[in-house]
């Protein structure tokens, strides 16, 4: 079966280092395609050139807006080792670059010793939770593309009633019913608005950098997500999450800068 995500992100070799994409508008939040969704087309050409499935850690900085339109990834490898390999890319539209990413790649597969004690947020089932991201009148394309559900309050500013804590909780899901892996694990980990409105009145939150810890493969089914803003300050805030799966296993880490820009502020793209 081809899924919506993977036949978005595909890319088309064009030399050992070049790579031909198409970002489409199937994935554009109210301004600009989500920065995940660029970053999962910048992935997926880096992953092409290292013999590593898995990729464990990811830097991306945004540089300017992505469009939809004709894109080219341009990778350089810089080391392949026997256990690891690192590489940088970048995503370029109209002789610009867009997306600089920095990943390194190994094998989650293997079998090593395990140290926790990090613990899974308690939350009602799936089929319990609020949808109506998803589904509301006015929800950009991205929406359309995930089935996730949140907790009460999580994006409560949305519908005009801030809940007054900077946090989200709920599950995330592909809509297609794509499985996650570790490739999607980056993407969906900037699939959701912030939350940073729900104490702030906020116009503009476009990111400037976005780090992802990928932890292990994840089990069938959704995934757990927390995500938490802990301070704004000159212009600035961040948001750390963490993505759990049905077993209960921490998949994910990630944190990202954002630019913040009060209401009747005009970002400068």
């Amino acid at each position: 079966m081809s899924y919506e995500l993977d036949l978005d992100v595909a890319v088309h070799r064009l030399s050992a280092d070049r790579f031909a994409a198409t970002v489409t508008d199937r994935w554009t939040t109210v301004a600009q395609p989500n920065g995940g969704y660029v970053l999962g087309i910048a992935l997926n050409a880096l992953r092409a050139c290292v013999p590593f499935p898995d990729p464990v850690t990811s830097t991306t900085h945004f540089l300017r807006p992505a469009k939809p339109g004709p894109a080219e990834v341009v990778v350089d490898v810089a080391r392949i080792g026997r256990s690891i390999a690192t590489a940088s890319g970048s995503l370029f539209q109209d002789g610009e670059e867009v997306v600089r990413v920095l990943a390194s790649f190994a094998d989650l597969g293997a079998s090593t010793p395990t140290y926790r004690t990090a613990t899974p947020p308690e939350m009602p089932a799936f089929d319990a939770m609020d949808a109506t991201w998803n589904v509301r009148p006015d929800a950009p394309n991205v929406a359309a593309r995930y089935a996730h559900r949140m907790m009460p309050g999580a994006l409560a500013w949305l519908r005009g009633a801030p809940s007054g804590e900077a946090r989200k909780l709920g599950y995330l899901a592909f809509r297609d019913g794509r499985p996650f892996d570790t490739f999607s694990l980056p993407i969906v980990a900037d699939s959701l608005p912030p939350s940073l409105p729900n104490v702030v009145p906020t116009a503009f939150t476009p990111t400037v950098e976005l780090t992802v810890h990928v932890r292990a493969r994840p089990a069938p089914g959704p995934l757990r997500a927390s995500f938490v803003t802990r301070e704004l300050a000159h212009g600035f805030f961040e948001e750390d999450g963490e993505l759990w799966d049905e077993a209960g296993s921490l998949v994910a880490m990630s944190r990202q800068l954002l630019r913040y820009y009060p209401p009747r502020s005009a970002p400068p793209l």
